[in-house]
């Protein structure tokens, strides 16, 4: 016979997809802080997140989650120069990657019979992916010559952050969060550590 004096646990998959902006990308080197940044734009932020709940307040997650683009570019002409129209053009162009097993706690708030407030907080570690692209072009003595360097580094990745969901119907939700990202990897003797935060905002399903 069923014991209805004691129900079942939560549980159950969830899937949830944001989009937000990643900003203050800095670097440590051997531990000290890298002064005057990268001077790099602040950059889109995707996300995708699945979970799975052992319970109401704890979940367990896989997460996918990059920075497209902090970029910079410039022009430089000179028409009056020595030697005839000189024109110099480069862009910068980062991309991180993050890929972590992380570790959700939530505290479901009740608001309605409908609707549930439920912040959160997580942390996680997993592996990164640091891509640097650089281009520039030069025309002189009427010819243009292209230069392009792609340098890429992969190591151990750190990402904790907060934030909340907002039940809206059945099984839907809404969601904003905080996160802060790291990535450490070695160039010679030296420990570098690239990081940046973002804030996403998005939509999630449960099953």
């Amino acid at each position: 016979t069923e014991n209805k004096s004691c129900p079942r646990a939560s549980s159950g998959i969830s899937a949830r997809i944001g989009y937000g902006n990643a900003y203050k990308l800095g670097a440590k080197i051997n531990g000290k802080k890298m002064e005057g940044g990268f001077g790099l734009n602040n950059s889109p932020a995707f996300t995708v997140k699945l979970g799975y709940s052992l319970n109401k307040y704890i979940e367990i997650q896989g997460d996918i989650s990059r920075a497209t683009n902090f970029g910079n570019s410039d022009k430089y002409s000179n028409a009056s120069g020595y030697g005839g129209l000189y024109i110099r053009e480069w862009s910068d162009q980062l991309i991180i990657s993050a890929y972590t097993a992380n570790l959700k706690l939530t505290i479901p708030i009740l608001l309605t019979d409908k609707v549930t407030f439920s912040p959160y907080v997580f942390g996680g570690l997993g592996r990164a992916t640091y891509k640097a692209i650089y281009n520039e072009k030069e025309y002189y003595e009427s010819k243009w010559r292209n230069y392009s360097q792609t340098t890429r580094y992969s190591g151990n990745s750190l990402k904790v952050g907060g934030g909340v969901d907002l039940k809206v119907y059945k099984n839907i939700f809404l969601f904003s969060e905080y996160n802060y990202q790291e990535i450490r990897f070695m160039i010679d003797d030296f420990k570098i550590a690239i990081y940046h935060s973002q804030t996403i905002g998005g939509i999630g399903l449960k099953f």
